[in-house]
């Protein structure tokens, strides 16, 4: 398969997650809330760090050359996807969100990610184990580019306790999972 194929098969892959997003939504779910989830203070806006997941997971496929590279990125990923798609269907959770006062654009942009993204599908968080993946992916092949992307990756972390969406478990879980991923794609094969 070429790149392209690769990256088309992430991309629809990707989009998944809007379905067991759905297909959750009614069903009976655990809460994986710990006493520390309660110290974390919710800030609206956090928001804006929240929706830079998403080009920090696209901009590592326009900074790789090498077609073998492109293709063990776009694998590690979609591994990601499939493996916390299975976890979602078959372990259903649940956050309980705050009530949410729309007073600013932040607030209202929450709002919309409120009203798109049920409060389902923590377990692992996408969002940790696909913003690490990223991470490590671009540094491995642009090193220079170490401290802003860190700074992305942290704030976009931070962001899903902040903003309400995950709890401290989904987070350690999509560390866990994003490390393993990358582990298998690039460690083992000395890529």
């Amino acid at each position: 398969m070429t790149k392209t194929k690769y990256f088309i098969l992430f991309l629809i892959l990707w989009l998944i997650y809007l379905f067991t997003n759905y297909f959750n939504a009614e069903r009976a779910a655990f809460n994986f809330w710990i006493s520390l989830d309660n110290l974390i203070p919710f800030i609206p806006g956090f928001v804006i760090f929240y929706l830079l997941y998403f080009p920090l997971v696209l901009f590592q496929f326009f900074i790789i050359k090498k077609e073998k590279d492109f293709i063990n990125v776009a694998k590690a990923n979609i591994f990601v996807i499939i493996i916390s798609n299975i976890i979602f269907l078959l372990l259903p959770t649940k956050i309980i969100r705050p009530e949410l006062i729309v007073n600013d654009f932040s607030g209202f942009i929450l709002s919309l990610i409120y009203l798109i993204d049920n409060n389902v599908n923590l377990f692992p968080s996408l969002h940790v184990s696909m913003s690490l993946l990223a991470f490590l992916n671009i540094i491995k092949f642009k090193k220079n580019l170490k401290f802003t992307v860190l700074a992305t990756f942290i704030l976009t972390t931070l962001s899903t306790l902040f903003i309400k969406q995950h709890y401290v478990i989904d987070i350690i879980g999509g560390l866990i999972l994003g490390f393993i991923s990358y582990k298998i794609y690039f460690k083992k094969r000395g890529a």
